[in-house]
């Protein structure tokens, strides 16, 4: 079978045998075993693989993969590609293999992460709404998990205004999680983008939620977090954005309120405390 090194980092992420930390080490291993453009048989690096994953890659229909995925209108960027954003290739972990489905230059953008509870406040609804209504009028994009609760907030009110959104999700593209939001996932695809690790048919897995999380803030120049209690899985978020130096913002809330006291703990922790759309425009900084 002859490969290049491009096409086997996609067999490999659809074989779903390697999880992300065993398919990054696998990865600097083929640098130093195989030249980017020259074709190469399989077999020729099967000392790499592990066993599981070279047998997969030997009975793998290719065509039909691919013939799926031009029918779902789902594209492949993989790490080798000149339009992979630079900020996400730094991170810890970087995804070897997105599939994306929508307008890829949207990663061009400056783009600020909104994360925030699932079971969220009225609060939390009224100061998503009003800070993504004046990010759109500043030319700043959203990116989020297109989950319950304020990721679908920031979605739905980003699309109401015209503005640009990107949703990173834990599951292949042809599966809509949650259901319910299954217009709204169809809207982002035609106005926005929706980017994966996961191929087609993948099933929203608990664990993939925080391997995605590292990719909505590689992907961000900064994380807001809108709303989040003590234990909340946006924290995660934050904290990786802050370990990959992003600039981390929170939405200060009551005292007397469980659902802001990680927010406020994020603040008395060193979070760029938020009271309007200004306060990210003017900490918000583009790289590539």
């Amino acid at each position: 079978m002859l490969l290049t090194k491009r096409k086997l980092l996609i067999g490999i992420a659809i074989s779903e045998t390697l999880n992300s930390k065993q398919f990054y080490e696998l990865f600097q291993k083929l640098n130093d075993d195989v030249s980017l453009n020259h074709p190469f048989v399989l077999g020729d690096v099967k000392f790499s693989l592990p066993e599981e994953t070279s047998k997969w890659l030997e009975t793998f229909d290719w065509l039909a993969s691919f013939e799926k995925m031009k029918a779902e209108k789902v594209k492949v960027l993989t790490i080798l590609d000149a339009e992979y954003p630079r900020r996400l290739k730094e991170i810890y972990l970087p995804p070897m293999v997105l599939f994306y489905k929508g307008d890829l230059s949207l990663l061009n953008e400056r783009l600020v992460a909104l994360v925030g509870s699932r079971e969220h406040s009225n609060y939390a609804k009224q100061c998503t709404k009003i800070i993504v209504q004046d990010l759109v009028q500043k030319k700043i994009g959203i990116i989020s998990g297109l989950a319950k609760g304020v990721d679908s907030l920031a979605h739905l009110e980003c699309l109401k205004d015209d503005g640009k959104t990107i949703a990173v999700i834990g599951s292949g593209l042809d599966v809509v999680y949650p259901p319910e939001n299954a217009n709204l996932y169809k809207e982002i695809g035609e106005k926005g983008l929706i980017i994966s690790e996961y191929p087609l048919g993948s099933r929203p897995l608990k664990f993939h939620f925080p391997y995605r999380n590292r990719i909505i803030a590689g992907l961000s120049h900064g994380v807001c977090v809108i709303e989040a209690k003590e234990k909340s899985g946006s924290l995660i978020t934050a904290n990786i954005a802050l370990s990959e130096n992003r600039e981390v913002f929170a939405i200060p809330g009551s005292i007397f309120s469980s659902h802001s006291k990680g927010t406020n703990q994020l603040i008395e922790a060193g979070a760029c405390l938020v009271s309007s759309a200004e306060t990210i425009d003017k900490n918000l900084h583009y790289f590539p």
